[in-house]
């Protein structure tokens, strides 16, 4: 009798363990989000929340229309509930890779912006945040891509060159930005973006680090700043450093490493 027992109580946790929801939306019922900026609200309202939103056609024709969808709010969770009202398609936050706060906002500070969005389970806590220089958010994410239509997807890839081609390692991640700003005697430093103007056509660009004192900016520091300050913290992931040579005959390229990467490096070299 007591082994029924067990017996039953295992196929019962069983079943309980392989049940779930379905929950299933047709492709074309459903609306992407894949960036979000944050600005100074409109209208008395302390956000403007700035939304860009990727519909997929029919599977057959695969058509991808990306679009900008705003709305004013008090709150960050409440600017996302507004943001669901304006389309008929369900709104999805899966995909979202990039968080875009506005200078101006970032001024009066990021705190609540960023313990929204790290408790709010739609946001993934995985987005790459960046601060807009001399423009708003939503001016960022309205700029024309080169490679690709979805602007998100383009500063996603711009920050991650931060650290293959510059060889710099800085803050990206939205729950890493949250952490630094709880540490004490830290001033966070976050990717500034901006739009530059090539041959009349508005191109958007890295322009070094936005640097916050508590949850406020303070300021920003250009990109050979930003590589001497994550040498001094040793984060270089791998770069170069140029030198003028004893003599002042030339200058010498230095290859530069963290002591963490050289670890990693010979961690891997053992394990292999």
């Amino acid at each position: 009798m007591r082994k029924k027992v067990i017996l039953v109580l295992i196929i019962a946790l069983n079943i309980s363990m392989f049940t779930g929801c379905w929950n299933y939306v047709e492709i074309d019922q459903q609306i992407n989000v894949s960036g979000l900026g944050v600005d100074v609200g409109r209208e008395g309202k302390k956000y403007h929340l700035s939304a860009e939103v990727v519909a997929v056609g029919k599977k057959e024709k695969g058509e991808i229309t990306v679009s900008v969808i705003e709305t004013d709010s008090d709150t960050v969770f409440e600017g996302i509930r507004n943001l669901m009202t304006l389309t008929s398609k369900k709104l999805y936050f899966g995909h979202c890779k990039t968080l875009i706060i506005g200078q101006k906002t970032a001024k009066k500070g990021i705190a609540d912006i960023l313990d929204m969005t790290i408790r709010n389970h739609e946001l993934r806590k995985e987005m790459d945040i960046a601060i807009s220089k001399d423009c708003d958010a939503r001016d960022i994410l309205m700029t024309e891509g080169i490679s690709t239509p979805i602007m998100s997807y383009k500063i996603y890839d711009l920050l991650k060159t931060i650290e293959k081609s510059v060889g710099v390692s800085m803050i990206t991640k939205a729950y890493m930005v949250f952490n630094s700003l709880q540490s004490e005697g830290v001033s966070t430093v976050i990717p500034a973006l901006e739009i530059s103007r090539v041959e009349d056509q508005k191109v958007l660009k890295l322009s070094g680090g936005a640097v916050f004192c508590e949850d406020r900016l303070s300021g920003f520091i250009d990109e050979l700043q930003v590589k001497d300050l994550s040498f001094l913290n040793d984060e270089i992931i791998d770069g170069l450093l140029t030198v003028e040579s004893a003599d002042n005959s030339g200058v010498i390229l230095c290859r530069l490493k963290s002591t963490r990467a050289i670890q990693n490096e010979s961690c891997a070299l053992r394990e292999s």
